[in-house]
């Protein structure tokens, strides 16, 4: 039950990680859509230099923060995603003692078996 939930909580984060991914990459390519239609406003000298130089700068400045915060974004999705995979891995406590330490699967053992085995020949035995 708790597996499920956490798993939907991650999917969610991701996809929500992913939307904001997409935005940013739509909002880049307005960015150099009005960076070429400027320049095109300047060739036909529609606008003065001064005009274009102000508009030119603004533009960048706003596609230095887009692609920013793309790369954050990506940046969590990555996380996001590897934490889905360690949840995966975690669902058995098989697979939690697998990716234990040693002093890791001995408070493990000793947790779980509440001091009633002894180790003997290669298997674990009830004394």
């Amino acid at each position: 039950m708790i597996t499920v939930k956490a798993e939907a909580i991650l999917h969610k984060m991701a996809q929500d990680q992913k939307d904001i991914i997409a935005s940013r990459n739509r909002q880049i390519l307005a960015v150099e859509k009005k960076l070429a239609t400027l320049e095109e406003l300047l060739l036909s000298r529609k606008i003065d230099g001064d005009t274009y130089n102000r508009l030119y700068n603004k533009l960048i400045e706003d596609k230095d923060i887009f692609t920013s915060s793309r790369q954050e974004a990506v940046k969590e999705s990555e996380q996001w995603i590897h934490l889905h995979s360690l949840l995966s891995s975690l669902k058995s406590l098989k697979d939690i003692y697998k990716l234990a330490t040693l002093a890791q699967k001995h408070i493990l053992l000793q947790k779980l078996l509440l001091h009633n085995l002894i180790y003997e020949s290669g298997n674990f035995k009830l004394y």
